[in-house]
């Protein structure tokens, strides 16, 4: 591996015997939403941190970390698919608030390089890989907080987005849905094409 990282993943604690026998194969349970990013894919997590799925600290659930060529990593906002996925639902009873096609696609073309990937960026980053890992490249994780550097990133967009808002109503929402963190909402700025996705408990202080 030219640019070896970790990245974290959690599955099952009836899943490791076939993990650790089999290793990790790409294979979406999700509907891409005509996204080719997350066709094929393994998704993983930047920190364990990071996990939106309600995963951590879950007692079901195992964290793994992955040892990868981080050259061949994608880092994603999965808000953006999210947010489409909500409107492909809402779609079927013509009530979308937005194009899911069009999210689906600023989700894939939003994405950067695993190396490119600066604290902040998204709310939620999802590590996208489209290869198949081999059980060696796998193991249980053990994570130190002092050594996450992406631990605190959440916090970092939260701060971030409550700077550059100063009212709601230069915004266009375009869904509401959700995650082990709470109620979300993803808007577009009216005055161009960026998107921005306000917790709850954020947007409450909005236009107070």
């Amino acid at each position: 591996m030219t640019g070896e990282t970790v990245i974290y993943h959690f599955t099952k604690k009836e899943n490791l015997q076939s993990i650790f026998r089999e290793g990790l194969v790409c294979s979406s349970k999700f509907h891409s939403l005509g996204s080719k990013l997350r066709n094929n894919a393994v998704y993983f997590w930047l920190s364990p941190a990071n996990d939106g799925m309600g995963y951590n600290g879950n007692d079901e659930y195992e964290c793994l970390q992955v040892s990868v060529d981080s050259d061949l990593c994608m880092v994603a906002n999965m808000d953006l698919i999210s947010a489409a996925f909500v409107n492909f639902i809402m779609e079927k009873e013509n009530k979308a608030l937005y194009d899911y096609k069009k999210l689906a696609s600023l989700y894939d073309s939003s994405a950067v390089k695993y190396a490119d990937y600066t604290v902040g960026l998204f709310r939620a980053p999802e590590v996208i890989f489209q290869e198949n890992i081999s059980p060696k490249q796998i193991k249980v994780a053990k994570v130190s907080v002092n050594e996450d550097s992406y631990a605190n990133n959440r916090n970092a967009y939260n701060i971030n987005t409550v700077n550059q808002i100063t009212s709601l109503k230069l915004l266009q929402k375009v869904a509401m849905h959700d995650d082990s963190t709470g109620l979300l909402t993803t808007y577009k700025f009216k005055d161009s094409e960026n998107f921005v996705t306000i917790e709850e408990i954020l947007e409450r202080d909005f236009d107070r």
